[in-house]
């Protein structure tokens, strides 16, 4: 379905599970990894890893089944977990959504994911940095969420996030047989790499916020004229505010609607500068 005939989302209660159960995969192993595989063998710290990223699998199955449930122009699942930054006039949130592309993603992640975590268990066998398969398995259910929020982002800030945790799990990843040489230097060409991707990311992120918070404009009246621009469904709960306060008789006075950096509105706008050109251009 083409994105631009999207008109509203359906609050899914359910997609912060989707990164987070490898978190907490990652955060057990990387914590108490140690004292379980002393106390019950290492059997316990691969079986943490797996069953992370199988709930999220199953999680992300329900989304899809949910997804796949409504009309087209409905088909896209969101959630806000909590504020994040609201600074003048930009607002993100902590955010997930989950949209035919995004849920193809999710399920290629969760799906061969799982499957790596499984054969990791009899590639690491026997391996001389068996000692401490703990530490390899937080890497890699760390590594699996931080892919999860990459692409499960509802805003360029949370995708940052994610892009940022891919680039250090790549970096921890790579140079876990950090004894050889090669591999030590292997992962630290990975990590500058990665800086040199960091630099793009806010470049473009910076730009993108600075064509839909305002416009740039020719003529008598040229430069960068402050605004607006909300898309579907980005404005609605900023409506609903203020039809509330105005119901209440509180009156806002030359109210601006906070911009965005969530790809929904990013991409309204893009359809609607589309458009734009489209009637300017001649025939």
């Amino acid at each position: 379905m083409n994105p631009a005939g999207l008109t509203q989302s359906t609050e899914f209660s359910f997609l912060w599970l989707i990164p987070f159960f490898p978190l907490v995969g990652a955060a057990i192993n990387g914590l108490f990894g140690s004292r379980l595989m002393k106390k019950m063998g290492p059997s316990v710290n691969h079986g943490i890893a797996i069953l992370a990223p199988t709930l999220s699998f199953l999680v992300t199955m329900f989304a899809m089944v949910t997804l796949m449930g409504l009309d087209p122009e409905h088909r896209a699942l969101a959630q806000n977990c909590f504020p994040f930054i609201h600074v003048g006039f930009f607002d993100a949130d902590m955010a997930f959504w989950f949209d035919p592309l995004s849920a193809t993603l999710t399920c290629i992640i969760t799906s061969i994911g799982t499957l790596i975590h499984i054969y990791s268990v009899g590639y690491m066998d026997g391996d001389s940095y068996e000692s401490t398969p703990w530490r390899f398995f937080c890497y890699l259910n760390l590594f699996m969420a931080a892919m999860l929020t990459l692409v499960l982002g509802d805003n360029l800030l949370v995708m940052f996030i994610g892009w940022e945790g891919v680039g250090l799990c790549s970096y921890l990843l790579i140079s876990f047989w950090y004894k050889e040489k090669a591999n030590a230097v292997a992962g630290m060409k990975a990590f500058v790499v990665n800086r040199v991707g960091d630099f793009g990311f806010v470049i473009a992120a910076a730009l993108l916020f600075w064509g839909t918070m305002g416009s740039y404009s020719a003529g008598a009246d040229a430069g960068y004229k402050q605004g607006e621009f909300r898309g579907h469904p980005v404005a609605q709960v900023e409506m609903l505010k203020l039809e509330e306060q105005s119901r209440l008789g509180i009156k806002q006075r030359n109210v601006v609607m906070p911009a965005s950096v969530r790809f929904d509105a990013i991409r309204a706008r893009v359809e609607s500068d589309k458009s734009s050109w489209q009637e300017d251009s001649p025939t």
